[in-house]
């Protein structure tokens, strides 16, 4: 189930990136690379959880930050949102479809904030609204919202080709001679970290009828692009120095849904992380950065929102075998539902793709 979360919690300043989606707004990041400078937030959303309005928090304004490579040029400051700021690199985290939480944006100005709506049970998506400058970046590919608490410079977008294709429905996973089991450990895993294994195809049909075209993908070092420090010191405890994001949009247009893949060690490491990431999942919602279509494609303004105009996300957190999974969801117009039956279907669709295509040689 789909929890609602606060836009102004956030922990850390950053910036939005139009590279990969929108992370919690925050001022001063650079959007991979890409030359518009505004404040952005880093969103990165927690896991499902109940529904939980979380109040912004004051904003505090911090020095531009670069952003997946983009220009630095989110002049502003971030505050800490309260809750569910996205960081470039969709919101939404583990996605058993569903549970989203919502990830802050820019950080809260004066007090403010939304009630708590009532809980909800949360399968995976937990829903954040994120708002606050955000610095236009285009990749070629996507955009997103970055947090920087440092003065690190994000990695930057990667293009992923001609992702215009008219949507066609993509051939089932062929066998493969691979074991999942290999997959548990990195000394075992042959599966190469690159957004042609994990995003092969320019489209997919799910099992259910929908079909969904890639907007977007992102090669990133150092987890730099998951979110603010929170989450992003919790992951490089666990040693994690690289990750991979692709964006979708459905059929319609109306929703994207970005996934963010990253490679631990052992399938113990994942879980273990997993776990600390669900113990304070509201604040991991809230330190994640979401990621939005390339620049021209429906949802890719939502990383160019301001503070006063937030957008509102869902995030999980999922994990497969020694992969962390991150799932966040945005429509395309930034607007809040309690409706989230799409959201989670998509969600859990897109998991399912990059799940089998993990598995194919």
């Amino acid at each position: 189930m789909v929890q609602p979360g606060d836009p102004y919690s956030r922990p850390e300043f950053g910036g939005q990136q139009q590279p990969w989606g929108q992370p919690p707004p925050q001022p001063g990041q650079d959007p991979w690379g890409q030359p518009s400078p505004q404040p952005a937030q880093d969103p990165w959303g927690e896991p499902p959880h109940q529904p939980n309005w979380g109040q912004p928090a004051p904003p505090q304004p911090q020095p531009g930050q670069d952003q997946w490579g983009q220009q630095p040029g989110w002049g502003q400051p971030p505050q800490s949102p309260a809750y569910g700021s996205p960081d470039p690199w969709a919101a939404p985290g583990s996605v058993p479809p569903g549970s989203v939480p919502p990830g802050g944006g820019w950080p809260a100005q004066g007090g403010g904030g939304y009630p708590p709506p009532p809980p909800k049970s949360s399968t995976g998506l937990i829903l954040g609204i994120v708002g606050g400058v955000v610095v236009l970046l285009l990749v070629l590919v996507i955009g997103g919202w970055y947090l920087l608490q440092d003065d690190e410079k994000p990695p930057v977008a990667n293009p992923t080709g001609d992702v215009s294709a008219s949507p066609s429905p993509s051939p089932s996973p062929s066998p493969s001679g691979k074991q999942s089991s290999d997959l548990d450990d990195e000394e075992t895993d042959p599966t190469p970290l690159s957004t042609s294994q994990m995003f092969p195809e320019t489209t997919f049909t799910s099992r259910g009828g929908e079909t969904y075209s890639l907007a977007g993908t992102l090669e990133g070092d150092a987890c730099k692009g998951v979110g603010a420090s929170k989450i992003r010191d919790l992951l490089r405890r666990y040693d994690c120095d690289r990750m991979v994001a692709g964006v979708y949009l459905d059929s319609d247009e109306k929703v994207f849904s970005s996934l963010l893949v990253i490679p631990l060690a052992t399938k113990d490491d994942a879980d273990d992380v997993e776990e600390e990431l669900l113990a304070d999942e509201q604040e991991h919602i809230n330190a994640l950065t979401y990621y939005c279509p390339a620049d021209g494609k429906p949802g890719a303004d939502q990383c160019k929102r301001k503070a006063d105009d937030p957008a509102t996300w869902y995030a999980s957190f999922h994990t497969f075998h020694r992969y962390l999974l991150v799932s966040i969801t945005l429509f395309t117009d930034g607007h809040r539902t309690d409706k989230l039956d799409h959201v989670n279907q998509m969600s859990a669709d897109i998991v399912t793709h990059v799940k089998a295509a993990m598995l194919e040689d």
